[in-house]
């Protein structure tokens, strides 16, 4: 089995220290989906959520290698492509996905 844990940024922001074991002292190879709440409205300057500003912050604290995915600009295909990428991935990673 190959699983993905999924969850939003604020669940990833409350879960950092058991990420940073699990990861880091277990040396599992965790795979994550994060939803970046309001990261499209953010860019577009339509929100002050500040998830999509401290997202991508933690991931790299925690040194986990990531990419970013948008829905709206991805086809099945690309989906099918990224989580192909990061299940056959050996170490922990992540995929910060635009909400």
């Amino acid at each position: 089995a190959k699983p993905i844990v999924v969850m939003q940024c604020t669940g990833f922001f409350e879960a950092g220290d058991a990420v940073r074991n699990a990861a880091h002292d277990l040396k599992l190879p965790l795979k994550l989906i994060v939803g970046v709440r309001s990261e499209r409205a953010a860019q577009a300057g339509r929100s002050k959520d500040n998830c999509p500003h401290f997202a991508e912050r933690v991931v790299i604290a925690w040194e986990l290698p990531h990419r970013r995915f948008d829905p709206a600009e991805s086809d099945a295909a690309a989906l099918a492509a990224e989580l192909k990428s990061l299940a056959d991935q050996p170490t922990p990673a992540a995929i910060l996905w635009a909400e």
